[in-house]
């Protein structure tokens, strides 16, 4: 067996150990082939030819009716096989698909609700909240009324402005220095070794440039 290849200079002649290899394996190929062939040949056609032999011989009449009916019965079958599985297929898939629907609609519902449900209890926390401080500086105004009549509408107003303005002034302001960084004053200079080495210096020639007594 032999191929000729050609490329755009021209043909090429394989070589022999490719030929050989290409031989090679076309020969396991076939073999192979031929191996299950022989398998199946003789595991079961041979055997249900023989089979159907003798039925056609025994019951001739019934083997030819159930040869006509399984050749006229196999394409309907297989359609109906076919069938079967796009359906039960196609099934699945819409049950995946509808129960994923299902449950991301779940999900998107409930968390409506939640925030619904969280949006109203701000509000009622809000208006809870406004009515405990009124209620709180409506006992303080009965209170200073109480105490000192109506002079004491004035430390009524301090005490409020006190509770309620000044102490978050004071917090905002202790917030804003702790967050702060710290302030860096000018840096002192050290001497030199060479400045101390001209004062040593200068009072040496001092001394020497002194008259002796």
């Amino acid at each position: 067996m032999s191929t000729t290849t050609y490329t755009p200079t021209g043909p090429v002649q394989p070589s022999k150990e490719q030929t050989e290899t290409l031989e090679g394996l076309f020969q396991r190929c076939f073999q192979y082939v031929k191996r299950n062939m022989n398998s199946v040949e003789k595991d079961y056609v041979r055997p249900a030819a023989e089979f159907y032999r003798q039925c056609f011989q025994n019951y001739p009449i019934s083997t030819l009716f159930a040869s006509v009916f399984a050749l006229y019965a196999a394409l309907p079958v297989f359609l109906f096989v076919g069938a079967t599985v796009a359906v039960l297929f196609f099934t699945a898939l819409m049950a995946i698909l509808f129960v994923t629907t299902v449950s991301v609609s779940s999900i998107i519902f409930f968390a409506c609700m939640l925030l619904g449900t969280l949006f109203t209890l701000a509000i009622f926390a809000a208006m809870s909240s406004f009515s405990l401080l009124s209620a709180y500086i409506t006992f303080r105004l009965v209170a200073h009324l109480r105490a000192g009549g109506y002079a004491a509408v004035g430390g009524w107003t301090q005490e409020i402005r006190g509770t309620f303005i000044e102490n978050k002034t004071k917090f905002i302001e202790t917030e804003t220095k702790n967050s702060s960084p710290p302030s860096v004053g000018p840096m002192k200079k050290e001497p030199s070794e060479e400045s101390d080495l001209s004062v040593v210096s200068n009072s040496e020639a001092k001394h020497e440039g002194a008259p002796s007594t």
